[in-house]
């Protein structure tokens, strides 16, 4: 076969699908819809990746979270298992562990700020230790971040996010103010540097106080979170055999029993996304098999019928000279341009939806370069696949028996 035969094909192919526009688009709806929603979906997904991805690398590459949990033997939505992690965990890690270079512990509820009559809905608030912003990396935009004499005196001092700031004091600063939180004024000394959005959840919905200012208003009895700095980055998995190792013996878990509490990285946080979102992936593929197998059964089924409808034509061109491979040839191209051209709708429909899901929230929804090929790839191989058996029927027909066919 050489380039001249192949764009022949390629012409008398696309001569008989255009002639039969309506037909065309009906065969391929299958396709388009498979393909559509594959595209769509990835380009969901994709964006959700990279919202993921750039989280929690704001959360520093090497910070490592020790958070309490429930052992995996304790019955499901029982809480009286969950023993709670506490300051004493917190400074031992700091002591005992050589490869931890800093430790943040903090605690989280949910409060209402107000200023002048003007309120936030609520908002995180977190009591945090001074070495918080380095660990967790949270940066100030304007003012100062807390300091060990706001810590210790418990003083009622506070730094606000940037969605928080807005909201209270519209377009000038907040530095300075005083807000109420929980029926105390709290001077504002710093505001962070904005951060953005992940899927729904603002960042910058977000207010810190000093942990011992927090625990005044809010007492102990609720378990602490502690981020931790290892000494290096290449130590980090060092750091974490340490902790978890002293963490079972000060809570006298024995060599057998499970953990009551977790030790994650960044690492082991995308692990975990990523394991969620392999579920989609799955619906990917059972929705693009089902929508390819009926595309792909609709294409056979239309070709049939147009090998049957051009039969004279196949006899009268095996009676001017023309080869078995090159019916053969016409009428694999004219099944794989159907596939093709059910693709192409498809991979617009769906960067059109994933255009949509992108302007409609602050999701990053994106097509990937590897899904436009794989769809094409996919597409061509369907074509083939489902054409083959009437393109070789067409191709065994006996030129004699073709023309008497009325």
């Amino acid at each position: 076969m050489n380039r001249h035969e192949l764009l022949d094909a390629i012409r008398t192919a696309w001569s008989s699908i255009a002639s039969h526009k309506l037909r065309s688009f009906l065969t391929t709806l299958g396709i388009v819809v498979g393909v559509g929603t594959v595209i769509a979906i990835v380009s969901i997904i994709h964006g959700l990746n990279t919202s993921m991805a750039r989280q929690v690398e704001s959360l520093g590459s090497d910070v490592v979270f020790v958070r309490a949990a429930q052992p995996e033997d304790g019955r499901p939505g029982s809480t009286e298992r969950v023993r709670k992690l506490t300051l004493r965990h917190a400074r031992m890690i700091q002591r005992a562990c050589p490869h931890v270079a800093r430790v943040a512990p903090f605690r989280r509820t949910l409060e209402r700020v107000a200023f002048e009559g003007r309120k936030t809905g609520h908002i995180r608030l977190l009591g945090v230790t001074p070495d918080y912003a380095e660990v967790s990396q949270y940066h100030v935009d304007r003012g100062r971040f807390l300091t060990d004499l706001d810590l210790d005196g418990g003083r009622q001092v506070c730094v606000l996010g940037e969605t928080v700031e807005r909201s209270l004091f519209r377009n000038r600063s907040g530095v300075g103010e005083h807000v109420t939180i929980e029926g105390r004024r709290f001077l504002v000394v710093g505001v962070l540097e904005k951060k953005g959005r992940f899927i729904t959840n603002d960042l910058d919905e977000i207010a810190l106080i000093p942990l011992r200012t927090l625990e005044k208003m809010k007492g102990t009895q609720e378990s602490i979170g502690i981020n931790v700095m290892p000494v290096t980055t290449e130590s980090q998995g060092l750091a974490v055999d340490e902790i978890r190792h002293l963490l079972r013996r000060l809570r006298g878990i024995d060599e057998d029993d499970d953990e009551d509490f977790e030790i994650m990285t960044q690492a082991s946080l995308m692990e975990t996304y990523h394991s969620i979102t392999r579920i989609g992936y799955m619906v990917i593929r059972v929705v693009a098999s089902i929508s390819l197998l009926v595309g792909g059964i609709g294409i056979m089924n239309i070709m049939l019928v147009t090998v049957a409808e051009r039969t004279r034509e196949i006899g009268i061109r095996k009676a001017l000279g023309a080869r078995s491979r090159d019916v053969l040839l016409q009428f694999l191209v004219e099944a794989v341009g159907l596939s093709l051209v059910g693709g192409i709708l498809g991979t617009g429909l769906g960067v059109l939806a994933g255009g949509l899901v992108r302007l409609a929230s602050p999701l990053p929804a994106a097509v990937p370069p590897w899904a436009l090929g794989l769809a094409f790839g996919t597409c061509s191989a369907v074509g083939l696949f489902f054409g083959v058996y009437p393109a070789v029927r067409a191709a065994r027909m006996n030129p004699i028996e073709a023309l008497r066919y009325e």
